[in-house]
């Protein structure tokens, strides 16, 4: 459903969509100030997993995860305030030549901190991936925030299983059955620092079947056969956390402390972000149906200019974001 306001909150944008409900920026008219809305659409027997979510973003109180403010009952919908960041996601960042070390570096460390600090808490991220890692430039300093922790559970007797959650190519070997602790955050974090290096990911296969094997196999190019100027001990700390032996992989406290024994902080100047463009496609209420309740076999008519592409191509994103491989997606165009 479209929202253009949500009781006191004047709904913005649209931020994008998860297993749990649909994020929005909004503004709060009473306070003046802006926010990140989580917006249930489950029905009301699976609202308690929103809930168990709201419990665990209370807990978690650190500057590089974004900050929870509330839980509300909102023309009855379940609606988690969350801290809106003004920036941009690490997926952004991320080019097909990779990008300075030093600034690698300096993103991972400040994402580890977050991780010693939730895993010494007995919390589970579970969906660690660049689209979850959110960065803002201040005059002189990268802020870097996790965000989603909607995935996240607490750890029991060292580690939980579960039904598998998560994004295939930053998956351990053992969440694909299920099986998380806190390694496997880490396996997580060396799959987007080896993006971050290379320019791609260290396991890529054209179906979920071959991607698997290839991860359970622990083999994968080493980052410095496809960027020779990546330094030995960061390439150690990579290959490392790639373990497919959750044992042979270190903590999050071990690896920051491995990432940053050699290296400076980064100051802001010496790098820009991209900037990220304004959205200018509004989708009609319909549209918005279309893509929420796209499955099977869908027929889009309409005459030139109406919205058929975009259309689409939304209900495309929307249903990656549900977890449907690209393999089984086909779109055939014809006038």
């Amino acid at each position: 459903m479209l929202y253009k306001t949500l009781g006191k909150y004047e709904i913005i944008d649209w931020l994008g969509g998860g297993r749990f409900g649909d994020v929005f920026r909004a503004r709060d008219t009473l306070l003046d100030k802006e926010f990140a809305l989580k917006v249930s659409r489950m029905r009301k027997q699976e609202i308690r997993m929103l809930k168990d979510e709201a419990r665990l973003l209370a807990s978690l109180d650190h500057p590089n995860i974004v900050r929870f403010y509330n839980i509300d009952f909102i023309e009855n919908k379940l609606v988690l305030i969350i801290e809106y960041i003004k920036g941009t996601t690490l997926r952004e960042l991320i080019t097909d030549k990779g990008i300075d070390t030093d600034l690698c570096v300096h993103i991972i460390a400040h994402v580890l901190s977050a991780l010693v600090y939730a895993h010494e808490n007995n919390v589970l991220h579970r969906d660690l991936k660049p689209e979850n890692i959110l960065i803002m430039k201040t005059e002189d300093e990268y802020v870097v925030k996790v965000t989603d922790f909607g995935l996240a559970r607490f750890i029991k007797s060292g580690s939980i299983s579960a039904s598998t959650a998560g994004t295939p190519i930053y998956m351990a070997p053992e969440a694909w059955s299920g099986n998380f602790d806190e390694k496997s955050d880490i396996w997580s974090i060396g799959a987007i620092l080896y993006e971050l290096l290379t320019g791609s990911p260290p396991f890529l296969a054209d179906d979920l079947s071959t991607l698997k094997s290839k991860i359970d196999s622990g083999k994968f190019l080493v980052p410095t056969i496809l960027r020779p100027h990546i330094p030995e001990d960061i390439e150690d700390a990579v290959v490392t956390c790639l373990s497919a032996q959750p044992k042979a992989r270190p903590t999050a406290r071990t690896l920051l402390q491995m990432l940053t024994a050699k290296r400076v902080a980064v100051r802001a100047e010496q790098f820009s972000l991209p900037q990220k463009e304004t959205a200018t496609v509004t989708l009609t209420a319909t549209q918005h149906e279309a893509i929420e309740h796209t499955h099977g076999q869908v027929l889009v008519l309409g005459q030139s200019g109406c919205g058929k592409t975009t259309t689409l191509t939304y209900a495309v994103a929307r249903l990656i974001e549900k977890g449907v491989p690209l393999s089984k997606i086909l779109i055939c165009t014809f006038t």
